[in-house]
């Protein structure tokens, strides 16, 4: 009966917005039912390890991150970890994707990006974090945080990498702040990981013209104050696909795929790695994961929607594959680029293999597509099987 007691304490405001909004909505005892049922798993661990802790970094318009302590991880290459959000009545809100890092041998830190992608606005008021074993599908140790937060829809925004806005709404004792543009990228994660706070690259301040120094006056005129001209937008000159994998269009032999997807989806999957050790001993930076879909020349393709900066003259990127890799045939690594998918056509093919390390991948851009809008393309297809195709990009970017 405490137990119970304790639970209405913690999820009844939950349960009473959820019956004075919605005229009732979900019985209570369902909804009990499901809070005792999480309150027990919560609880739960195996072998493989737990999830110890849930702590939200930052929040923006339609990306949050986070922060998962876990513990005992015995073999990090088996476990996932999936996000569910859900509302005033305890129901998993659909819409939302979620990435991580890689997860950490015994104690650690993960970062993970929760996006909602849908069109609707929706109010969360918390979300559940649990541990998946990949061979099962089944989780094994959850944890929850409170999270209420009013999730803006049709913004596009991109898992741990894009760009979002804050929101600017004040509360009633603090002013309304100016929206900020932030890139999130995943943060650093190592044997000791720790949150990175996102940079700040971008901010509209309103400014008054600013008088230049006038000289003294002569002849009983006087010359006319000079203002500072607006500055000039500068144009990026690389394309960060990294950054923007988030946002493009995954799919595999097997249709549609949602980015940062689960390693053992047969379908194939595409992750951001943050920082990862390679097959060639050494840490690199901006991992991008694309497994093809798990058959003989199974494939897996991202369209990533770009404009091609004036100066760029290159697709480039370093490939290869996660350590351990000793059963893969290797793979042909395919990079197109068009002003549609249809027309798009190859400026790079190249087979990888393991044992050639993290190689260099690049393709000239033709000179008509610099300063254009154009479709991109970063295929992976596997050979003859497809087992260990653990192929990842690292650092793709226009150039």
């Amino acid at each position: 009966m405490v137990g119970i007691a304790a639970l209405l304490l913690v999820f009844g405001p939950w349960t009473a917005v959820a019956q004075e909004e919605e005229g009732g909505g979900r019985d209570l005892e369902d909804i009990l039912k499901d809070v005792v049922r999480d309150a027990v798993e919560d609880q739960g661990s195996s072998n493989l390890g737990r999830v110890a802790r849930v702590s939200v970094v930052r929040r923006a318009a339609s990306v949050v991150d986070l922060s998962v302590d876990v513990e005992g991880i015995s073999d990090p290459g088996r476990v996932t970890l999936r996000v569910e959000v859900f509302d005033s009545e305890y129901r998993t809100l659909p819409g939302f994707e979620s990435s991580h890092g890689p997860i950490p041998a015994g104690d650690g830190s993960v970062a993970v990006s929760v996006v909602y992608g849908a069109v609707e606005d929706v109010q969360s008021v918390g979300l559940k974090v649990g541990l998946v074993d990949t061979e099962t599908q089944r989780m094994f140790s959850r944890r929850k945080a409170a999270l209420p937060w009013e999730w803006g829809g049709g913004t596009g925004g991109g898992a741990s990498a894009g760009l979002s806005t804050l929101s600017s709404r004040g509360s009633g004792d603090q002013p309304s702040r100016q929206p900020v543009v932030v890139s999130i990228e995943p943060s650093r994660v190592g044997d000791t990981p720790a949150m990175e706070i996102p940079t700040i690259v971008g901010v509209r301040v309103a400014q008054q013209p600013t008088p230049m120094a006038q000289g003294p006056p002569t002849g009983g005129t006087s010359a006319a104050p000079g203002v500072l001209g607006t500055a000039t937008k500068v144009q990026p000159t690389v394309v960060d696909l990294y950054s923007a994998a988030a946002r493009a269009t995954w799919t595999s032999d097997a249709g549609r795929l949602t980015f940062g997807g689960e390693t053992g989806d047969t379908r194939g999957y595409v992750r951001a790695l943050g920082d990862a050790k390679l097959n060639d001993g050494q840490v690199h930076h901006k991992v991008l994961q694309t497994h093809p879909a798990f058959k003989d020349n199974g494939r897996i393709a991202g369209a990533f929607a770009v404009t091609v900066p004036k100066g760029a003259t290159a697709v480039s990127a370093g490939g290869g594959f996660l350590p351990n890799v000793t059963r893969s045939d290797g793979v042909k690594v395919v990079v197109k680029i068009g002003r549609t998918a249809a027309e798009s056509t190859a400026v790079v093919s190249k087979m990888v293999r393991p044992a050639d390390g993290i190689v260099k991948i690049a393709g000239a851009i033709p000179a008509e597509m610099q300063g254009k809008d154009v479709i991109l393309t970063l295929e992976v297809q596997a050979g003859p099987t497809s087992t260990q195709d653990w192929f990842v990009w690292v650092e793709p970017a226009i150039r």
